[in-house]
């Protein structure tokens, strides 16, 4: 006899409907194939029910992994990280029904970066229905006695208690009223005290997101949300979309652009949007740290007997040095960014930099069909993994299909160009892309680019060169005002002073760093460029070793 459900199961199965919808618009999008989707009802592969019950799963919760789809990973291929800022998750597998990827979904942080056991073990009532992915180490959990989604993200930053971050900063196709939430210690942290949203509110907002365009996954994509967004409109979206030209232009597009991923592209820090988002954090986090020690302060002077808290006054100090800190790295990472970019590929250069790029795709899905082909030929594979790898073969025979008509396209595009310019292009440069075996081609392009970069390099690095001076600048700054923040302290403020003081050895080992760092690449690369480092009226007599605090410049 089956257990009785102890609440109505509408709720449970309006969510599963619109996770269903959501799977749809993301096939419907070409984001994954409709192949690697498994929709219910689950009879080839159900979830194991006893199993369920004899782990102690919520009844609703099991009703819920019932009744939403699954997909075969191993046709997704780079679109892993489209569910709520993580991986999807198959529950059919009793593996993740019993694993960590239930009842501890932070683990993989600790297997990623060596960190302690987190400790966590789901509630009976709550259910990760996204595994943990190596970019935005995002979890989406279900909670079934609220009928609630609560989207987390492991941080390693030490703070006291959950903060959100909007979505928007990490470019995952969440509308930003989506909120995520940030925990430091998911083994201590109570998730029933983390605010939830209405799990039906969350799913239809993220479908509405994708369906008008305003909302969409730019993980692995080096197009902009703009320029995705009227690839979209150009092609039909929403009610014709052709899908065999969209999926040529969208091939085209990405290969002419890739430079931007190689270059910074798609945000800062190298195209990393989850750094990006990280950085905001820490401003809000210091913008925090400020306004509560200047409050104390300003509540310490109102008690009239009360004496100046120079330990206080340090750590708003400290608060405001970390703040400035940050926000030159900020705008030093956006201006390196633009300056990638413009010494990236030009402009005049894209026709032949997609075309090598479609080339080498072309040779690398080529290789992953023969890789497939010969695992399915060669006898070893149980029935079922026969399936799986003919399904791969399938998926990847489509995308192939429509890689080799942009790379025809490219192809031709290419040609004529040459043709009419025969003097603009050199013939070698367009047997790189071409003509040359496909072996071939990849190491020429290869060896041509280190040569191209070993040239660049002089005036890459004098270019670096306000950079070095931007750095030493800022810590001159840093230790002239400490200095002078040191020296108007009264006699009696002798612990705080030597605060002052260990603070000053990292600022001076931090200036020394960079005159060193300096000379060594004036010497490997012989660059003839006077220091303009005019002296310091006093240089600490210290061996850089371990920098401390800016250990980031």
């Amino acid at each position: 006899m089956d257990t009785p459900l102890p609440i109505p199961v509408d709720q449970i199965h309006r969510t599963a409907n619109l996770i269903t919808s959501l799977y749809d618009i993301l096939i419907k999008m070409h984001y994954i194939p409709a192949s690697a989707v498994a929709y219910p009802p689950h009879t080839k592969l159900p979830i194991n029910t006893e199993l369920a019950a004899s782990l102690g799963i919520d009844p609703l919760i099991v009703e819920l992994l019932q009744n939403i789809p699954y997909v075969d990973a191993a046709q997704v291929g780079y679109n892993l990280d489209l569910f709520f800022g993580g991986e999807f998750l198959d529950y059919r597998d009793d593996e993740n029904l019993k694993g960590a990827a239930r009842t501890d979904p932070f683990d993989y942080f600790r297997q990623l970066h060596g960190e302690g056991h987190m400790g966590v073990h789901m509630p009976s009532h709550m259910i990760p229905l996204s595994k943990m992915n190596r970019k935005y180490e995002c979890v989406c959990v279900y909670d079934s006695s609220k009928d609630v989604i609560r989207i987390m993200r492991y941080s390693s930053s030490v703070w006291d208690g959950p903060r959100s971050i909007d979505p928007t900063y990490m470019k995952l196709g969440l509308p930003p009223s989506i909120k995520i939430w940030l925990i430091y210690s998911p083994d201590k942290d109570s998730f029933d005290d983390i605010p939830g949203q209405p799990a039906a509110d969350i799913v239809q907002e993220m479908v509405e997101g994708l369906q008008s365009l305003d909302s969409l996954p730019l993980s692995a994509q080096a197009l902009s949300g703009e320029e995705l967004k009227n690839l979209y409109l150009e092609h039909g979206w929403p009610t014709k979309l052709n899908s065999a030209s969209f999926k040529i232009s969208k091939a085209r597009m990405e290969a002419r652009f890739m430079h931007r991923l190689d270059h910074g592209g798609g945000g800062f820090y190298g195209g990393d949007t989850s750094q990006e988002m990280n950085h905001h954090v820490r401003m809000a986090r210091h913008a925090q740290n400020i306004a509560e020690a200047e409050k104390q302060l300003r509540e310490n002077e109102k008690g009239a007997a009360s004496a100046p808290d120079y330990g206080l006054q340090w750590n708003l100090k400290l608060y405001r040095l970390d703040y400035a800190r940050d926000l030159r790295r900020y705008r030093e990472n956006l201006r390196a960014v633009y300056e990638a970019q413009q010494r990236s590929v030009k402009e005049d250069e894209l026709l032949f930099y997609e075309f090598a790029q479609l080339s080498e795709a072309l040779n690398i899905y080529q290789g992953r069909i023969l890789t497939q082909t010969v695992r399915l030929n060669s006898g070893q594979s149980t029935p079922e993994q026969s399936v799986n790898t003919e399904n791969v073969v399938q998926t990847l025979q489509a995308g192939l299909s429509s890689l080799q008509s942009a790379w025809t396209e490219s192809r031709h595009e290419v040609d004529q160009w040459c043709r009419e310019n025969p003097t603009l292009w050199d013939p070698t440069d367009y047997q790189i892309c071409f003509v040359l075996a496909p072996r071939q081609r990849i190491d020429e392009r290869r060896r041509v680019e280190r040569d191209r970069q070993s040239r660049l390099r002089k005036t890459t690095d004098r270019i670096g060169w306000n950079e070095f001076k931007g750095r030493l600048t800022f810590l001159r700054e840093e230790e002239r005002d400490l200095e002078a923040w040191k020296a108007g302290l009264p006699p009696d403020a002798e612990e705080v002073k030597r605060w002052v003081e260990e603070h000053l050895v990292y600022t001076r080992m931090g200036k020394k760093m960079i005159k060193d760092a300096w000379a060594d690449t004036k010497r490997n690369f012989d660059i003839e460029e006077e220091d303009e480092f005019p002296e310091d009226e006093v240089e600490a007599e210290t061996e850089v070793g371990n920098v401390g605090r800016h250990e980031e410049l």
